[in-house]
């Protein structure tokens, strides 16, 4: 006879019936046709010992009931049924009792309406079988509603039940193995501990949720999800069994909640205590028709305090092996054998569908609408239903708008930040829309999920009774193409700025900023001027770059006083070299030179006219003393050399040529070798000088031929000397050297203008890589530039530049904004940061002082950032494509990077008075030459008072000082130049030709140029009078 105990509920008079249920299955195993040839009923009988167990029974009471009841009979199996369904104390006890049963090797057949509350993966309880559906069945009922009414997205809401991990690893079970004929997606799985869980449903898209909870602990989660407003006629709540319990509602179940359910009412208890007992009957029936069993028996003579017999069971695990492989067949038909996995569940189950709906009496009441077999692949069949909202068709199962968080760091022109208006609190059409600034959840309460007044699609509006200093306005590029993937792709959002204030980099082995919130799944998406590289690649998932970037250098350009040898710039060093030492010496030199050889020069046969002069003079000083001395202020030859046409006529004038008197001109020509020497070299150098600058100045210079022009030739009647003859080589070379001071000066003078304009000077780098950024050390003065940490520029900086990244620490600045005014104020000499804001700041600059140098350098791009595998990647990913391909990402771009300033297209369209600096080189020049003047002033002043007399003493010095000084006449201290009486007899001779009868046509013409020649004379003499 084999033993099997059987644990059933506590029932009063149930004993009874108990024990006529196994009666009746004994027998009807016994009965039927099937199982008349059983070998078990010819060497056993199968006697079965009822033990009814309390709801909550102390542990001794299960020792109690385990020890006296069950293993005192020597049993071989225990059949454990019971319904409770509580998960409090009683799934605790039977959890004990299963623990207890498999620590003593007996096998367990059991029954269990809160099995889903059991830990099924334990090794302790690994030796029993579960006849009831299992938490995995019921996941696949709930997941097969979702199938048929095409819903992709759910969500999942368990309380803290025992089994709620197994609930949440069988539902993803579940999605793996159907993925292939249907996509899932779970948006939240959320353990409820109090009304703030549920939020994150509110902000979700999710309008599926599969609830996994006791009844009561249901009833707290309708209520919280009541005044979020996450239940209603948009949103469908799918329950496990143990929500729906004993069939009776909690009062705040939504209308339209749709159930999957099993039979726990005590009439199921005894239908399934025959199925426990044909599935022992057939495991002991194969043990028995194993030959190698013969010697083993099914009495396990086990006692609980090991003083008689063993403590476990020792072929307790080799029997449960054949109990796990029975095939008992069903008595309904159509309905396959029950058989088990290898972990002791059932394969095949049969579920009911539940509706809860309005009853005849208007309450609410769960209704089968249909059932769910497990081993059919279209196992569901559903009758009408009463959908959420007492609706007639289901919803959509997902949001009209889909909602989504998004994390932003503001950066101009991507994201501006602005308060919101101070009257009204809200952000008009020009401010942009809400974002918060504050992560506290203390002050900050999510509103509902509707549509601001700043259109379709816009961010939350918070709560009047909030701070108002946690919600600012946002606008810029990135709100504009926010609002324009709102619009096309519906969903809402709400922008929440990061709570570090960081872009995203790897810290401490951790990363910071925006990454760390997609990391942690805080936010479902980034937006602003967020760089992609390799590093966030690998660990967030990008779209397609909306703008390309890279890193650029701004700097300031300063406007300084021009160069003091501004004035110099035209002309390189070595033409100024040419000119100062080659060109004006080389004319001066040649100019003197040919003056020197020329035969008609005063130089030649200087000194033997003057010897000749001083032989003769002494000879005839007693003869002709008191003659000369009378005709000395009378007797002066002017000789008129006048070329007209082909005739050459020389006029001899004088006063006794004018009283038909005769004047010898040779002998007056004899005379000259008193007349003193007017040309020297200095005298020449003031002459090239004076031509290159065309400076107005009285200079010597030699006259030209004419075709109509006079020579006059003044001649001194005492001295004999002639004065005013030169070279045609002279006069030649002169003129060449005039026509070398006119291009010079043309081409200095179209040159000068550039030069003297004042000067934008800036730090001219050709990129980040540029010697004078990459070695700061290696320039002397060292530059001051810096960046914002913690950004990609900053990263790339501390990779591949690190003496610069090392270096610029100290200069550093917390955000962009801070940067650009250090450049502008002097404080920085330049600043390292994302190109496309560097241009934008730059363009906004009213004084157009900014200017971005060299080449961008780690080229890349703006993206928008999911976490890993997001849903939302693909949709976005199209729709930037699209905005690219149409041109509304160029239309923004041309409407947020377009400033006032562009320097480096800026036409300049008028001319500017100029400023004292654009001319000071001038000045200076101006004053230097003053204070050498006076130098040689002193100099002067010196020779003419201390020197000159003894330079006088030598007649020879003093004509080699003659050669060179420019006052070569004061050094004949002998004979001073007397001719004053010149004037009064070149008077005369105008008189009297003024007087003359002449007829000649001539002689008008020739009047008006002597007149004029003696008009210079008169000057002349005036002016060598005075030196």
């Amino acid at each position: 006879m084999t033993q099997v105990g059987l644990a059933v509920p506590y029932k009063s008079f149930g004993s009874r019936e108990y024990t006529r249920a196994v009666i009746r299955a004994v027998s009807a195993m016994q009965k039927t046709s099937r199982h008349k040839n059983l070998s078990l009923f010819q060497h056993y009988d199968i006697h079965v010992k009822v033990a009814m167990q309390e709801l909550t029974p102390s542990p001794m009471n299960i020792l109690n009931s385990l020890c006296k009841d069950i293993l005192s009979n020597n049993v071989s199996a225990i059949l454990y049924l019971l319904n409770y369904e509580q998960y409090g104390r009683s799934t605790a006890s039977a959890q004990y009792f299963l623990q207890l049963a498999g620590y003593l090797g007996i096998p367990v057949i059991a029954w269990n309406a809160d099995n889903s509350g059991l830990e099924r993966r334990s090794s302790q309880s690994s030796l029993h079988l579960q006849l009831a559906p299992s938490i995995e069945h019921q996941a696949a009922a709930m997941m097969s509603i979702l199938e048929r009414y095409k819903w992709h997205q759910f969500s999942l809401v368990t309380s803290q039940i025992a089994g709620h991990a197994d609930f949440v690893q069988a539902v993803r079970e579940r999605i793996s193995e159907m993925q292939e004929r249907f996509k899932f997606t779970l948006l939240q799985a959320v353990v409820f501990t109090g009304k703030q869980d549920l939020r994150v449903l509110k902000k979700s898209e999710s309008r599926v949720m599969l609830l996994y909870s006791t009844k009561d602990e249901a009833t707290a989660i309708f209520r919280d999800a009541q005044e979020l407003n996450i239940t209603g006629e948009n949103y469908v709540w799918i329950v496990t069994q143990s929500v729906i319990e004993n069939r009776q509602p909690g009062y705040s179940f939504p209308i339209g909640t749709i159930g999957v359910h099993f039979d726990t009412s005590s009439t199921s208890i005894v239908n399934n205590i025959a199925t426990a007992i044909k599935a022992y009957a057939y495991a002991v029936e194969d043990f028995m028709n194993e030959p190698s069993n013969a010697q083993h028996s099914l009495n396990t003579q086990l006692s609980c305090d090991g003083a008689e017999g063993e403590s476990r069971w020792s072929i307790g695990d080799y029997f449960f092996k054949y109990l796990k492989n029975v095939s008992v067949d069903s008595d309904t038909p159509g309905k396959p054998p029950l058989e088990f996995t290898q972990d002791g569940a059932p394969k095949s189950a049969e579920l009911k569908i539940m509706n809860l709906r309005p009853s005849v009496s208007m309450h609410l009441a769960w209704e089968e609408i249909g059932t769910w077999k497990s081993w059919e692949r279209r196992g569901l069949d559903i009758k009408d239903i009463v959908w959420p909202g007492n609706q007639h068709s289901p919803p959509q199962g997902v949001p009209e708008k889909f909602f989504v968080t998004i994390s932003f760091l503001e950066e101009p022109p991507y994201i501006n930040l602005a308060p919101p208006d101070p009257v009204s609190g809200k952000c008009l059409m020009e401010r942009g829309v809400h974002c918060r600034v504050s992560r506290d959840p203390e002050s900050v309460d999510v509103a509902a999920t509707t549509e601001s007044s700043n259109g379709p699609g816009s961010s939350t509006t918070p709560q009047p009774q909030q701070n108002g200093s946690t919600y600012q306005c946002c606008s810029g590029f990135c709100i504009d193409l926010l609002q324009k993937f709102s619009e096309d792709l519906g969903f809402t959002y709400e922008l929440v700025r990061v709570q570090d204030g960081k872009w995203g980099t790897i810290e401490n082995g951790k990363w910071n900023g925006l990454i760390a919130d997609l990391v942690n799944r805080k936010t479902e998406m980034v937006l602003t001027s967020l760089k992609i590289n390799s590093e966030r690649e690998a660990a967030v998932d990008f779209t397609v770059p909306f703008m390309e970037t890279g890193t650029a250098i701004v700097v300031a350009k300063r406007t300084g006083i021009i160069s003091p040898t501004a004035f110099l710039e035209p002309f390189d060093m070595p033409s100024w070299m040419l000119v100062g030492f080659v060109a004006i010496h080389s004319a001066t030199l040649m100019i003197f030179l040919f003056e020197w050889l020329s035969p008609t020069s005063g130089f030649r046969g200087l000194d033997s006219r003057s010897h000749h002069h001083r032989h003769h003079h002494h000879h005839h000083h007693h003869h002709h003393h008191h003659h000369h001395h009378h005709h000395q202020r009378n007797h002066h030859v002017v000789s008129i050399l006048y070329i007209f046409q082909t005739y050459l006529v020389e006029i001899h004038m004088a006063n006794d040529l004018l009283q038909a008197g005769t004047t010898n001109l040779s002998s007056s020509s004899s005379s000259s070798s008193s007349q003193r020497h007017r040309f020297s070299l200095c005298r020449v150098y003031w002459l090239v000088w004076a031509v290159l600058f065309q400076a107005a100045v009285h200079v010597d210079s030699p006259r030209g031929f004419t075709s109509r022009c006079v020579k006059i030739i003044y001649v001194d009647c005492v001295d004999y000397q002639l004065v005013n003859v030169r070279s045609t080589a002279h006069r030649f070379m002169t003129n060449i050297w005039a026509m070398f001071a006119v291009v010079f000066l043309a081409i200095y003078t179209a040159n000068l203008a550039a030069f003297m304009i004042t000067r934008e000077e800036f730090w001219d780098f050709s990129g980040v890589d540029d010697h004078r950024l990459a070695r700061p050390m290696s320039h002397k003065p060292m530059i001051k530039f810096g960046t914002v940490p913690w950004t990609h520029t900053d990263s790339t900086l501390s990779k591949y530049f690190r003496e610069m990244y090392a270096y610029m620490k100290t200069y550093n600045k917390n955000n962009v904004a801070e940067g650009v005014e250090a450049v502008v104020n002097g404080d920085l000499d330049a600043f390292i940061y994302d190109g496309t804001v560097l241009d934008y700041l730059v363009s906004q600059d009213e004084d157009c002082r900014l200017l971005t140098v060299g080449s961008w350098y780690s080229m890349t791009g703006y993206g928008l950032a999911f976490p890993r595998n997001s849903k939302f990647l693909k949709m976005f990913n199209q729709r930037l494509l699209e905005y690219r391909d149409n041109g509304d990402l160029e239309r923004l771009r041309r409407y947020w990077m377009t400033g006032t300033c562009r320097p480096d297209k800026e036409v300049q369209k008028s001319s500017d008075p100029l400023a004292l600096e654009q001319f000071l080189s001038a000045f200076l020049m101006l004053m230097v030459g003053i204070l050498i003047a006076a130098i040689l002033l002193f100099f002067e002043y010196i020779y003419f008072k201390y020197v000159r007399r003894h330079l006088a003493k030598d007649s020879r010095t003093a004509k080699c000082c003659a050669l060179l000084s420019v006052v070569a006449r004061g050094f004949d201290l002998d004979r001073p130049l007397v001719i004053e009486d010149q004037t009064s007899q070149l008077n005369h001779v105008h008189a009297q030709v003024q007087n003359r009868s002449s007829a000649q046509r001539f002689h008008s013409h020739l009047y008006k140029c002597t007149f004029l020649s003696l008009k210079t004379l008169k000057r002349d003499t005036y002016l060598s009078k005075t030196n």
